[in-house]
Order: structure tokens, then C-alpha cells, then sequence
């Protein structure tokens, strides 16, 4: 999306993206209350045994499952690394995917800043997409544009149903900045 800047409110696109990154951290949240309310309510008058498929974790609660990753240059060119997860954790990064161990609910999210070349006839694009164990094509969760001519960041999220199994990657076509380039996941329920 091409948003021109004009000289009297140079900011407005920037406030305008600062708004929309918190609205989606309080979506993330809410969700997260939600869960953790559901859960709570359906533990009210019953006995204190886990579903089956899961082990009942420590006596102080288990840790949410998630995973960010950020862009690194190696001896092979740029890859994707862990910048921050979880311990034991449900989401495992596989060379440039994120595989998901246990099926649930899931918050996909990516932050990806492009650089400035005015050179180029082509828009900046980021993807999301998600791989299942199949022979089918990857889906496309959430994707985004940016205009070819400046400097600008894009930022993808969503939540998602996921089983074991499947993948979660990011394809972008442009040059990033590394150091604002991020993405990643955290299970809900």
C-alpha cells in the first residue's frame, strides 16, 4: 500500500502504523484472556485431570509456546534464526520454517521493513504462508505490498487454526533491513 507523504502531516502514515500495531497486540491479548477464561471455567466443578494428549506441567503453570525470528547473514547468504523462544516449546524452527508440533490455536505475526530502491518497476511483498504435510501448495495466511519507491514497513498477522505437522513460513521479494525485519508465532490455546 502507497501512502504519499505530504509536507504538512509527514507523520500521519506513522501514526497511522503505530495504531494498527497496537490494535493488533490488544487483539493478541484479548484472545489470550479468552483462552485462558475458557479453560478456567471448564476446570470449574470438575476433577483436576488434563485432556488426554496432554501432561498436566508443573504445579506453577506452564509457559505459552512461542517462537520470533529475525534475519541473519551466514556463510550461506541470509537465512532466519531465533532471536527469542520458548524451552520446551511446541513451535521449532526448521531451517526457514516454523513447524508446529501440537495442534491449536495460533497467532502468526511479521514485521517486515524494506529497503528504499527507486530502480525498481517492481512492488516489495511479504507473504505468510502455511505448509501442511501434504502434497498440496502452500495457503497464503496474510500478505502485504509496499511500494517500490521508498523505504517502508509492512506488518502481517493472524490467527490461525494449525495441527502437527504444518509450517509456517515467510517469502519476501525485495531486500529488507535486517534489524526491523522479525516474524513469528504464539499458541493461544
Amino acid at each position: 500500500m502507497e501512502c504519499p507523504q505530504k509536507s504538512g502531516k509527514p507523520n500521519t502514515f506513522l501514526l497511522l502504523q503505530v495504531w494498527c500495531f497496537l490494535l493488533t497486540v490488544s487483539l493478541v491479548v484479548m484472545a489470550t484472556l479468552l483462552a485462558s477464561v475458557k479453560t478456567k471455567s471448564a476446570q470449574v466443578g470438575a476433577a483436576p485431570v488434563p485432556p488426554p494428549g496432554q501432561n498436566s506441567g508443573s504445579s506453577s503453570g506452564s509457559s505459552a509456546s512461542f517462537i520470533q525470528l529475525i534475519k541473519s547473514e551466514s556463510q550461506d547468504g541470509l537465512s532466519w534464526e531465533e532471536s527469542q523462544a520458548c524451552k520446551s516449546c511446541c513451535l521449532v524452527r526448521d531451517q526457514d520454517s516454523v513447524l508446529c508440533t501440537e495442534d491449536g490455536l495460533y497467532f502468526v505475526y511479521a514485521q517486515v521493513t524494506f529497503r528504499g530502491q527507486p530502480d525498481q518497476n517492481r512492488s516489495k511483498t511479504a507473504v505468510l504462508r502455511r505448509s501442511t504435510g501434504t502434497d498440496q501448495p502452500p495457503r497464503t495466511l496474510a500478505e502485504g505490498t509496499f511500494s517500490n519507491r521508498t523505504e517502508g514497513t509492512v506488518w502481517l498477522a493472524k490467527i490461525v487454526r494449525l495441527t502437527a505437522g504444518d509450517r509456517i513460513s515467510l517469502r519476501l521479494r525485495d531486500e529488507v533491513l535486517n534489524d526491523n525485519t522479525y516474524w513469528g508465532a504464539v499458541r493461544l490455546q
